[in-house]
């Protein structure tokens, strides 16, 4: 289907565009809401090369002319204007400065945009940077909205990030920024911060959060390019008890979790926590590379596991634990695969029958209970069996 016709610009608004005076073009601007639709994209086309008229608005009196410039520079993207409208922040009528607060955001907008299309050496996000950084560290009007506007239009080079971090009075309200804005570009800067090998500790200090909006862009970047692409990455707290913040991750994100919790600067209390998440709650992938974990936990321990996965929701959780009964020797595994031969789970039922051939074709012939060092140790045993036979039942 053809796509229709662009409407046509009048001839008299076309040459105010075009080779229209100063005062021409402001009535323009002005008069934007009665302006069609192709006449306004237009106007936010030519307004790059009007920097005289800009200037001009910005030390207009009338606090309506101020007003239309800045919703015109925010519709129309002009970053290299953000120094300006910073500045507006501190007019002392409230509709300019109102103006100015929404023109702001929609500058990191669009420096955010310019970042999603290569856009990280555009001069103009460069000076909008260049604008927040200096109206940080000078502590000007609305500043906590300043460092939020700097974490979604920030890339990992800008060098006025190192700056602002350290800075007495800018660095609490960037990290605060870094730490608390749940937008797309803020987790996008927080994770390109954390990709160099040596990061402002502003971006350290937030690598912990667990929300979602930081917590499954980091998962995404893990699983497309590895854990080695973020040096930065400081150990995770949240791993060593990774159930809350792991609880609406996708189960296509899993092996990420894992590799995160691999890494040699995660201590070992981390690793097992995951896998045994993993165990619980993962894909049949997920259980299988957590199995080693199996090995490194206790007897006792390790029998817990697989008898609380014979318990799951999940059959496929409940296959699986079925198959590792003799292999770890849980307790009572003999009644506890016959009694898993009648479950309703067609897989349970298959994976107990390969577990209990398995063990028939073991040197001895005929499956056997395990051995235990002592009396003790038998007797805790039997109260396993009979207590996982009759849940299962």
């Amino acid at each position: 289907m053809a796509a229709p016709p662009t409407a046509a610009i009048p001839p008299e608004f076309a040459n105010v565009l075009r080779d229209g005076t100063n005062r021409e073009r402001l009535e323009m601007i002005q008069s934007r809401a009665s302006l069609s639709d192709a006449v306004d994209r237009e106007l936010r086309t030519a307004v790059r090369g009007w920097d005289t008229l800009l200037r001009l608005i910005w030390r207009h009196p009338d606090p309506a002319v101020r007003v239309a410039g800045l919703n015109l520079v925010a519709d129309a993207g002009l970053l290299g204007e953000g120094s300006a409208v910073l500045e507006a922040l501190s007019d002392e009528r409230a509709e300019v400065r109102e103006a100015a607060t929404s023109a702001a955001a929609a500058l990191a907008e669009a420096a955010g945009a310019a970042m999603r299309t290569d856009g990280r050496d555009d001069p103009g996000r460069q000076a909008f940077v260049a604008a927040l950084a200096a109206h940080l560290i000078a502590d000007g009007p609305q500043s906590e909205a300043a460092a939020g506007w700097l974490t979604i239009s920030a890339a990992a080079g800008d060098k006025e990030l190192i700056a602002v971090s350290d800075d007495p009075i800018a660095g609490p309200k960037f990290d605060a920024a870094l730490q608390s804005v749940r937008h797309p570009g803020t987790a996008r800067a927080l994770l390109s911060l954390l990709s160099l090998r040596r990061p402002p500790r502003s971006a350290v200090r937030a690598a912990g959060r667990t929300d979602p909006e930081f917590l499954i862009p980091l998962l995404k970047t893990v699983a497309r390019a590895g854990a080695g692409s973020l040096p930065g990455l400081p150990p995770l707290e949240w791993l060593a008890s990774p159930q809350e913040a792991l609880r609406t991750v996708p189960r296509n994100l899993q092996t990420a979790i894992e590799e995160l919790a691999d890494r040699v600067c995660e201590p070992g209390r981390s690793r097992r926590a995951v896998r045994l998440w993993l165990i619980a709650r993962g894909t049949a992938a997920g259980r299988r590379a957590a199995e080693p974990v199996l090995r490194e936990l206790p007897a006792d321990a390790r029998w817990e596991a697989l008898t609380t996965a014979l318990h799951s929701s999940d059959v496929d959780v409940v296959a699986w634990a079925t198959e590792l009964l003799v292999v770890h020797r849980v307790p009572g595994w003999p009644r506890l695969l016959l009694a898993l031969s009648d479950h309703e789970s067609g897989a349970v039922r298959a994976a107990a029958a390969a577990a209990l051939r398995d063990a028939a074709d073991q040197p001895g012939g005929r499956p056997r209970p395990p051995r235990f060092a002592s009396s003790r140790s038998a007797g805790s045993g039997a109260t396993s069996d009979r207590r996982a036979t009759a849940a299962l039942r």
